[in-house]
């Protein structure tokens, strides 16, 4: 029996992730982000108990307002190590999920006070709080650029150099180096568990990100203005935000559960078959929108030429698996902004539901009552 043939939210609660989530208090960084937002409204479907924490929403359109998740929702800058201690004082979660970061690679380049501000000491920050609140489960979400990147068309493992030969990147490295030295130093006892997660070109609806390919195709379409294309020939491994969200809730209901994990260190990343180019992607966002037009831009920025993951170890360990393709990602993905655009509704509980039901077709553990 399919989820929606029976009471789909009911449902959803008492069989995902062996109903974990429902009444477990969850602190989500970072939760009016792309990531965070579509990781909200999963876990208030699952019942979840949700306390968020993110500065000032910047972006217009907005999709966290516009889910209208019934939450507790802090303004507030993880730079301010008061303002978190406090936070986390007074919540007090049963596991934090930590997004919060300044994602933008152009920005970082623009700023890299702020960015390592924010990704560094903003972490080191939530980390401390839990050190003294004795807060005992965290996923501290980084990024698939944390490794030394020399162009060998290396597929990484989660035990490869780490490195960053950008600001963003760097910034992501530096977490995960400090993450260790904390985990060793504080963080040592079954009692306690930290681990990062990493995974990158991800997509969906509801990203009004700078600089990245998608908001700034629907920005080009909504300004009327030409879409500046940097790369048209690169090649990146695409996969949908609920694929990586997924992999991120197996592993907390495994630190909920109170289980010893084989890594503190996860790669969440599609099968190398799913890679398309810029230049293919964009051909496809034409079929649906003719009157996008493309132009070349000037590309001011270091990019990696390759950058893939190897994430056999969450498909063999944990049962991790992205269920939708790169082509069912990017029909979704066109599917969730034509829905918003010509027709003033928002698809992200209804994609949700559809991923939980093909999980289950395709017999994911956490979807399989």
């Amino acid at each position: 029996m399919g989820f929606r043939e029976c009471s789909m939210e009911n449902m959803v609660e008492k069989f995902l992730f062996n109903g974990i989530y429902k009444n477990k208090k969850v602190l989500i960084t970072g939760h009016t982000g792309f990531k965070g937002s579509w990781l909200t409204q999963w876990l208030h479907l699952m019942g979840a108990k949700l306390y968020g924490i993110s500065k000032e929403i910047f972006s217009e359109p907005d999709h966290f307002s516009n889910l209208n998740i019934d939450m507790k929702s802090i303004i507030g800058d993880i730079r301010d190590y008061n303002f978190i201690e406090r936070q986390v004082n007074l919540f007090k979660p049963d596991i934090i999920f930590h997004l919060a970061a300044q994602p933008i690679v152009k920005r970082s380049i623009e700023n890299p006070i702020e960015t390592f501000d924010t990704n560094l000491i903003g972490t080191l920050n939530l980390f401390e709080a839990c050190r003294r609140n004795k807060i005992s489960r965290i996923i501290n979400v980084t990024s698939d650029k944390v490794y030394y990147n020399n162009e060998m068309k290396k597929n990484f493992t989660e035990v490869d150099k780490l490195g960053g030969n950008g600001i963003y990147s760097s910034s992501k490295a530096c977490v995960e180096i400090m993450t260790s030295a904390y985990r060793k130093t504080y963080f040592n006892t079954n009692d306690t568990l930290i681990i990062n997660v990493r995974s990158g070109n991800i997509i969906g609806g509801g990203d009004w990100g700078e600089s990245r390919l998608i908001p700034d195709i629907m920005r080009s379409l909504t300004e009327k203005k030409d879409f500046e294309v940097r790369n048209p020939n690169s090649v990146r491994p695409w996969q949908h935000v609920l694929s990586a969200l997924s992999g991120y809730l197996i592993l907390g209901e495994k630190l909920l559960n109170g289980s010893r994990l084989l890594s503190y260190d996860w790669n969440f990343g599609p099968l190398t078959k799913n890679k398309f180019s810029v230049r293919k992607i964009l051909k496809i966002f034409q079929t649906e929108w003719p009157e996008l037009r493309v132009k070349n831009a000037l590309n001011k920025f270091n990019e990696s030429k390759h950058l893939m993951i190897d994430s056999n170890l969450a498909r063999e360990e944990i049962g991790w698996n992205e269920v939708w393709d790169v082509k069912q990602s990017i029909e979704k993905t066109i599917s969730w902004y034509k829905s918003f655009f010509e027709k003033n509704q928002i698809e992200t509980k209804k994609q949700i539901l559809d991923f939980i039901n093909d999980s289950e077709k395709k017999s994911m553990a956490w979807a399989t009552k």
